[in-house]
C-alpha cells in the first residue's frame, strides 16, 4: 500500500478477514470453475518451474470467453484444484507468489464496488471464514474504512458499481444510494426483528414498487413511503401487525424445501449441500407428511429459534446487512425492486427454513457454528451454481408466489 492507496467503505468483519487455507471446512479451490485472466493464462505459459509448469499447462485452458473468463482451471476429477500441494495449500501462491494469482483467486470472497464516487469491499457469505466473521459478532457489519491493497484507485477491480445519481424520471434509481442506507437503518432498528424488519422493508418497497413507477412517480412519493413505514408509531406497531399476519407453513414447505429438493434430485450439488439436505429432512420429519413436517417446523420456530435469536439477535440481521449491501440493492429502478428485493427474501427464506431444520436435528447442541455452516453451503448453493436460484424463482413465478405481497410466506 502506498501513498496513493484508495479507501473503502466495509463492515467491520473485513478487517479481521483472512483465508484459512487448508484449515477451511469447505475450500473455495474444490467444485468451482476458476476464471483466468488473459494476462495471468499467458505469465502461466511462460512458467518453467517444474512440475508446477505441466500442471498449468495441462489444466489451464483458453475458453471462448474474455476479460477474467478469458481461459479456466480444469478441475481434477474428484472437484480438486490442480495446483493444491499435499496440505490442500495452492502451488501457484507458494511458488510464484501471491501476485501471480488470478483475479478470481485474489479476490474471492472479496467484492469491490463503486457507489457513486465511494468505493466499498465486503465479502460473499459463501466462504465459511467470512461467515464465521460476519456472523458470530455484533459489531461485525458496523461500518469503517479500509485502505485497499492497490497503488490507486483505477487499479480497484470493480465487481459492482452504480453511477452518480442519473437524470431520469425513476425516483428509485436516481435515489439508488439513499435508499440503501434508508435499508440499513431500518435493518438495524432495535424494536424489531430480523425477520419484522424483512417485513416492514417489503410493505415499504411494495409501496414505492407502486407509486414510484412511470411518469406520476416522484422523490415526494419515495420520500411519503420512507416515511410512512420507517416512523416511529408505525415501528411500535409492526410486531403486532406481523404475528397477526396468517402464514402456510405447509405452502413455505413446498415452495422452499420442496423446491430445493426437486432440484437436488436433477442436477449436481456439493456433498456439503447433499449432507444439510439430509439433516435437515430428519430433524422435520421427512416421510411423515407434509402437514406434519409443517408442524414440526411451527414448533421448532416457537421452541428454538426465537429463543436462539432473543439470545444471539445481531445474527439474522447481519446476514440481511451484508446481503443488500452485497447485492448494491436497489440497482435498478421502481420496475425492477421487486424482483430484486424477492431474490434476497428467497435466500434469507430458505437459509433461515435449513437453520430451524437443523435446530430439530441437532437439538440443544445447535449453535452459531451451525448457522454459520448452514449460511456458506446454502450461499454456494444459490450464489455459485447459475441455476439455482433462477429456477427457484422462476418456480416461484410459475405459483404466482414472486411477489412481494405473499414474501410473509418465505420468512415468517
Amino acid at each position: 500500500m502506498g501513498r496513493w492507496s484508495p479507501k473503502a467503505q466495509a463492515p467491520k468483519y473485513m478487517e479481521a478477514f483472512q483465508c484459512v487455507g487448508a484449515a477451511c471446512p469447505e475450500n473455495c479451490c474444490t467444485g468451482w470453475t476458476v476464471s483466468v485472466d488473459k494476462a495471468t493464462y499467458k505469465r502461466y505459459r511462460e512458467v518453467t518451474l517444474q512440475p508446477l509448469a505441466e500442471v498449468l499447462h495441462r489444466h489451464v485452458q483458453r475458453t471462448q470467453g474474455g476479460g477474467d473468463s478469458y481461459a479456466r482451471i480444469v478441475m481434477k476429477p474428484d472437484g480438486a484444484c490442480p495446483v493444491l500441494d499435499e496440505a490442500g495449500l495452492c502451488q501457484i501462491h507458494s511458488q510464484l507468489g501471491p501476485e501471480a494469482l488470478s483475479r478470481t483467486c485474489t479476490d474471492y470472497p472479496r467484492q469491490y464496488s463503486q457507489d457513486g464516487d465511494r468505493l466499498g469491499v465486503r465479502a460473499t457469505l459463501s466462504c465459511p471464514e467470512a461467515a464465521r466473521l460476519a456472523l458470530t459478532q455484533a459489531d461485525a457489519l458496523d461500518p469503517i474504512e479500509l485502505t485497499l491493497p492497490f497503488t490507486n484507485a483505477s487499479l480497484v477491480p470493480l465487481h459492482a458499481r452504480r453511477g452518480p445519481p442519473p437524470s431520469d424520471a425513476d425516483p428509485v434509481r436516481r435515489n439508488g444510494a439513499l435508499l440503501g442506507q434508508v435499508i440499513g437503518v431500518a435493518l438495524r432498528s432495535p424494536g424489531l426483528t430480523a425477520v419484522e424488519a424483512l417485513v416492514v422493508l417489503g410493505l415499504m418497497l411494495r409501496r414505492v414498487a407502486r407509486d414510484c413507477q412511470g411518469p406520476e412517480g416522484s422523490d415526494v412519493a419515495l420520500a411519503e413511503a420512507v416515511e410512512h413505514y420507517l416512523s416511529d408509531e408505525h415501528l411500535q406497531r409492526a410486531p403486532a401487525l406481523i404475528q397477526a399476519l396468517p402464514v402456510s407453513k405447509t405452502l413455505q414447505l413446498d415452495l422452499l424445501l420442496g423446491t430445493t429438493q426437486r432440484f437436488v434430485r436433477t442436477e449436481p450439488v456439493r456433498p456439503l449441500f447433499k449432507q444439510l439436505l439430509e439433516q435437515v429432512g430428519a430433524g422435520l420429519g421427512e416421510g411423515q407428511g407434509l402437514d406434519a413436517m409443517a408442524a414440526r417446523l411451527a414448533a421448532v420456530e416457537r421452541e428454538q429459534f426465537q429463543p436462539f435469536e432473543d439470545r444471539h439477535p445481531f445474527v439474522w440481521k447481519n446476514l440481511l446487512l451484508n446481503e443488500f449491501a452485497y447485492a448494491m440493492f436497489p440497482k435498478g429502478g421502481a420496475a425492477d425492486i421487486e424482483r430484486e428485493l424477492m431474490g434476497i427474501v428467497v435466500k434469507f427464506a430458505l437459509i433461515k427454513l435449513y437453520a430451524c431444520g437443523l435446530m430439530a436435528h441437532r437439538g440443544a447442541d445447535f449453535s452459531l457454528d451451525d448457522v454459520v455452516r448452514v449460511t456458506y453451503v446454502l450461499s454456494r448453493a444459490i450464489t455459485h451454481n447459475r441455476r439455482f436460484l433462477p429456477n427457484l424463482l422462476q418456480t416461484l413465478q410459475d405459483h404466482d408466489a414472486l411477489r412481494l405481497d405473499v414474501m410473509t410466506q418465505f420468512v415468517l
